[in-house]
C-alpha cells in the first residue's frame, strides 16, 4: 500500500518535469541570441531597414546590434582583404 502511495505521489512531478522537457526541447530550433552587423550606412538603410520588421517577426529570439557609420575604410592587403566600418 506504501508503495503504491510513492508511486502516486510522483506522478505529479514527473509529469510537470516531462512537460517542461517537452516546452524547451522545442527551443533548439528557434534562433536565439545576438547579432552584431557593421555595414556602411546606405546599405543599412537601403537592404537591411526594410527588412528588419519581417526578420523581427520570423525570428523573435534575435537581437540585432546594428553599427551603420557614414565612412567605410579598407583595411587589409591585396590578397587577403576585407572591409572594416568605423
Amino acid at each position: 500500500m506504501q508503495e503504491n502511495n510513492s508511486l502516486q505521489a510522483c506522478a505529479q512531478p514527473l509529469a510537470d518535469i516531462r512537460e517542461v522537457l517537452e516546452q524547451i526541447s522545442g527551443l533548439r530550433d528557434r534562433p536565439a541570441g545576438r547579432v552584431r552587423l557593421h555595414l556602411p550606412r546606405l546599405d543599412a538603410m537601403r537592404v537591411l531597414a526594410p527588412k528588419l520588421g519581417q526578420f523581427a517577426r520570423d525570428y523573435p529570439g534575435v537581437v540585432l546590434d546594428v553599427t551603420a557609420p557614414s565612412t567605410l575604410l579598407r583595411a587589409g592587403s591585396t590578397q587577403d582583404s576585407f572591409w572594416r566600418v568605423y
